[in-house]
């Protein structure tokens, strides 16, 4: 029972995709979770090997599983 629970958890994870969340009256995107009212990136990494990397949101967080389409200039 446990391991279904964890397993939905995943998935729930994976689903999420591009949705932005609300937080404190800001929106978080998917590579984003709330946590005391701020967006902060998320913790959640993949081990799988991206030619050029993760995808990106404005904020330089990771979107965790998702590979970047091309080489994408990180903006400081």
């Amino acid at each position: 029972m446990e391991a279904i629970a964890l397993c939905s958890f995943f998935l729930a994870t994976m689903v999420h995709g591009d949705v932005e969340t609300l937080c404190g009256g800001k929106s978080c995107s998917a590579a984003q979770d709330c946590v005391n009212n701020q967006c902060v990136c998320t913790q959640i990494h993949c081990r799988i090997g991206c030619r050029y990397g993760f995808k990106r949101d404005e904020n330089g967080c990771e979107y965790s599983c998702t590979c970047a389409k091309g080489f994408e200039k990180r903006q400081n």
